[in-house]
């Protein structure tokens, strides 16, 4: 057909042009000691035996 456009994949360079370094911006310390698990019984409850399906 003649209306049919062929596609072209921009190449790294293109892409590299236009995407924009990001700055490296580091978690607070509250937000790390929340992230973090400290209650062991966590891996009890999210264990093979409860959620058979997530694991391979």
């Amino acid at each position: 057909m003649a209306d049919e456009k062929e596609v072209l994949e921009p190449t790294e360079a293109e892409i590299g042009v236009h995407w924009q370094e990001e700055d490296l911006v580091y978690p607070s310390v509250e937000f790390i000691g929340q992230a973090n698990v400290t209650e062991r019984s966590i891996y009890d409850r999210f264990s093979l035996d409860n959620f058979p399906e997530c694991y391979y």
